[in-house]
């Protein structure tokens, strides 16, 4: 004992040189310095098994070099540069094409995307990016797939931006960094755009930000590290998630008060 609290013992469960990691509300996934993708969490259709259980460590594919979990669905980057895609398919959030089934158990390859750095699987959208282009597909309700309508999408769309450095998603937002510039689309009614208004926005728009090294987007809150390693965030904030001291949702990025 100390005035910290009790002494807590690491259990080691067996997973070793991690290289990257990723959750959703039932599943975490991770890949190893070797490739291997390993989930683990509730037994939904990530992990291909009975939903009523939970289910330890378990090897899901070889040959990985990033995954990306939504809300019902994950997504991977392979070594090969190829994506792959897995879990619930509603509105075509795997990028598999208009005759995929409903629900697919085991990772299936995304048409012929190639070169692929990074993908970001949303609530029930996905987007991709290669080292000069941009691609979302599935649910577009809100235009979160960047294309200027809000027309559903079973397979991979190219997107009117070039050379993206970065990428992420929220339930039904997305947005790119490109030469330092960050671009948003899609649902806006908590002002996660960061456009200072509450306009949802069908096509890529440019936000009034200093340069951008990273983004990190969830449900509908945004934040964004600063090539200066600042941190801003905006969007919804009923529990504080923008880190400002308040609860009040911004329109606009504000900078974390940090402690």
């Amino acid at each position: 004992m100390n005035d910290a609290g009790p002494d807590l013992e690491f259990v080691d469960p067996g997973l070793r040189d991690i290289e990257q990691v990723s959750a959703n509300a039932f599943n975490t996934c991770a890949v190893d310095t070797r490739g291997e993708l390993v989930c683990w969490g509730a037994g939904t259709s990530v992990l291909g098994q009975n939903a009523a259980q939970a289910f330890p460590p378990t090897l899901i594919m070889n040959g990985t070099r990033q995954v990306s979990m939504g809300f019902i669905h994950a997504c991977a980057v392979m070594r090969d540069g190829t994506s792959r895609c897995w879990g619930e398919n509603p509105y075509g959030s795997l990028g598999l094409g208009d005759m995929a089934p409903d629900s697919v158990s085991s990772p299936e390859r995304v048409g012929l995307l190639m070169d692929i750095q990074e993908v970001a699987s949303g609530g029930i959208h996905t987007c991709a990016r290669s080292v000069n282009s941009t691609f979302c597909w599935g649910n577009n309700s809100q235009g979160q797939l960047g294309l200027g309508n809000d027309v559903d999408h079973h397979t991979p769309q190219l997107i009117n931006l070039s050379r993206p450095d970065g990428l992420s998603v929220g339930s039904a937002h997305s947005g790119v960094i490109v030469g330092g510039n960050v671009y948003v689309w899609g649902d806006n009614t908590f002002g996660q755009l960061g456009t200072d208004d509450a306009f949802d926005a069908l096509s890529p728009v440019k936000i009034d930000l200093p340069r951008t090294s990273k983004l990190a987007f969830a449900g509908s809150t945004s934040c964004a590290l600063l090539e200066d390693r600042r941190i801003l965030c905006w969007g919804s904030n009923g529990r504080g998630q923008l880190g400002d001291g308040t609860t009040t949702s911004r329109a606009r990025p504000e900078a974390v008060i940090w402690p």
